[in-house]
């Protein structure tokens, strides 16, 4: 299931509505980049501690994650988002982006630093990059494609960090195939179209 403002639910979701999911997905266009009120910030908090779904919270729910649950959790913010998780500035995100990937990933939680060569950080596990990049990615709502996909693999059964590593892999190789075709005009729905051809590769050759 997915809980976001772009046609899809912008209030808390009935709890015999979850029981017929097997992952949630939270964030995207949620709150337009604003509070999300008392209600629905404090249903995502508590769906966050409390839920035995595994969940992928990114944008707008990125502020209800504070705590540990013991269902998969994971984070996929930018680095802008980072910042204001760590009370830090971009800035030294950026300059730092290991240690920062690891100081999101607290309490039981997969952390995926979104940008170039995103960073997928967890507990007591090396930290693994991704180096499937593309400046298509840099589209408005490609994000957003990637919190989709990251919902669907945890939705089949795909633990949390198993998840952010191969999500962000697809999610990159998506791009990096529309960009061998032209490097401009392409769209986040081009991104989500090419993902089932970027999974194809992935059968094929072994990546990554």
């Amino acid at each position: 299931m997915v809980v976001s403002g772009e046609g899809g639910r912008s209030e808390p979701v009935p709890t015999v509505v979850l029981k017929r999911h097997t992952a949630l997905a939270a964030g995207p266009g949620l709150g337009a980049g604003g509070s999300l009120g008392e209600t629905m910030g404090g249903w995502l908090q508590h769906l966050w501690e409390t839920s035995g779904l595994p969940l992928v919270f990114d944008a707008d729910a990125l502020p209800h994650t504070q705590g540990g649950s013991a269902a998969p959790r994971l984070v996929t913010p930018h680095p802008g988002e980072a910042a204001r998780l760590l009370d830090t500035s971009v800035h030294e995100v950026q300059a730092d982006r290991f240690s920062a990937a690891k100081r999101l990933a607290t309490d039981g939680k997969v952390a995926l630093l979104k940008g170039r060569n995103s960073l997928v950080a967890a507990e007591r596990t090396r930290l693994s990059v991704n180096t499937a990049n593309s400046s298509v990615l840099g589209t408005g709502g490609s994000g957003d494609v990637l919190t989709g996909v990251l919902g669907a693999l945890l939705a089949r059964g795909v633990g949390a960090h198993d998840a952010a590593r191969l999500g962000a892999w697809v999610h990159g190789h998506a791009a990096q195939r529309l960009e061998a075709r032209r490097t401009q005009g392409w769209s986040a729905a081009d991104v989500a179209a090419e993902i089932p051809a970027a999974i194809e590769a992935l059968l094929a050759h072994g990546h990554p």
